[in-house]
């Protein structure tokens, strides 16, 4: 009898977590497994990629936006603390936990407004910190409840007052690397008997073969170095202002370099005001969202990444299965993808040393080259490993 499974997750937006989702979902075996998807709202470019065996269920935020809705969830807010939390936060915990107000509105916030789900299943899987878990914890009824944590939790900006009391709920909590699992068992040692990795799945061949695919707006300029990065335009985490600001030190001091950024997100607009404030419109510039972004990845010269923190970023390993080496600031796991000085390079975690990073492969050129063909002779990169996943919900 096939065990019946059940994902909650956000929208499917352009991003890490909904790739790391739908390549897991692309790799289940659906002759053992039924595979229910709630998404808090059932948006999101890449919805199309859905397997066809997965069951999408109408959305968990029934939002038609009219008057009464609102007033329904202005109450719901009100009686939830929802609103008196966000309150105590930003004025009497300001800056201490910078992701809190996410934790509060779109955890606490959405998930007390999310419709209950009767049906029961085998096993309940919340894919991400936030509305997914707490949803899971909260609206459903399993026999096995499994939350995902992606990003190394310590430097994550969330609280872990918050998040402890929805993760004492869960039978097993999992971690996307070893490092992010002794870091989160270090914030809280009383759940650390429930941990577990699970890597995310990443198929090399499924990516070179849509990088071969056209794409019809990325014209690299030979003459220059050509950068590329794909991340949430969110500047607290992805840190896309440090790009902004290595790109204008690289301009003053005559360098010919190009930063293409594939990604939506919340800080489109300041970011733009900064390109814009140091006119840098020509030399940094924001493609938007793409569905496939493995073309423009692909013809790139190098790929940055600028993050203040991460858990294991799926895109670095993009960029390496297509053989395009890797500047990336220190997090995590960063040791455990990229091989300093091999194929690519590691900077210190600060706002400065991607700038650093940059110049040196300017300045040697021939170093680029020698990560390229060292990426060309590791054939390792990505996994299409499913058992993990299975060892985790068919164990008890």
């Amino acid at each position: 009898m096939k065990k019946k499974v059940l994902i909650a997750s956000y929208p499917l937006d352009v991003g890490g977590t909904t790739t790391a989702l739908l390549s897991l979902l692309h790799h289940i075996d659906y002759e053992k497994y039924d595979i229910d998807l709630i998404l808090a709202r059932n948006e999101g470019d890449f919805i199309p990629l859905l397997p066809k065996e997965v069951n999408l269920l109408p959305c968990a935020l029934q939002e038609r936006g009219n008057f009464t809705d609102k007033i329904k969830k202005l109450f719901i807010y009100m009686v939830k603390g929802v609103f008196l939390k966000c309150f105590v936060y930003k004025y009497l915990k300001k800056n201490t936990f910078p992701l809190a107000k996410f934790q509060i509105l779109s955890g606490y916030g959405w998930a007390e407004a999310s419709r209950r789900l009767r049906q029961e299943y085998d096993v309940a899987i919340g894919f991400m910190e936030g509305w997914p878990n707490v949803f899971i914890a909260k609206k459903t009824h399993a026999k096995k409840k499994l939350a995902w944590i992606h990003p190394e939790y310590k430097s994550s900006g969330l609280d872990p007052a918050l998040d402890e009391p929805i993760l004492k709920k869960f039978d097993k909590i999992v971690l996307v690397t070893e490092k992010c699992k002794e870091v989160f068992n270090d914030v809280f040692p009383l759940l650390s008997g429930k941990t577990a990795v699970v890597e995310n799945i990443v198929s090399p061949s499924y990516i070179k073969k849509l990088a071969d695919m056209p794409e019809e707006d990325f014209n690299p300029d030979s003459g220059c170095l050509n950068i590329i990065t794909a991340a949430r335009l969110s500047l607290a985490d992805k840190g896309l202002d440090r790009g902004v600001y290595a790109m204008g030190r690289l301009k003053a001091e005559g360098y010919k370099v190009r930063w293409f950024v594939l990604g939506g997100g919340r800080d489109r607009q300041r970011l733009e005001d900064m390109i814009k404030e140091n006119n840098l419109e020509n030399e940094f510039v924001l493609l938007g969202e793409r569905v496939n972004p493995y073309p423009y990845i692909k013809k790139a010269d190098v790929f940055v990444l600028t993050s203040r923190y991460e858990g294991k970023p799926i895109a670095v390993t993009e960029a390496q299965i297509l053989g395009v080496p890797v500047i990336t600031t220190e997090y995590a796991s960063a040791r455990e993808q990229v091989n300093h000085g091999i194929d690519g390079i590691i900077t210190p975690n600060d706002d400065t040393a991607i700038y650093d990073g940059i110049k040196k492969v300017l300045e040697n050129r021939d170093l680029l080259l020698f990560f390229e063909n060292n990426l060309a002779k590791c054939p390792g990169f990505g996994s299409d490993n499913i058992d993990a996943f299975y060892n985790l919900i068919n164990n008890q």
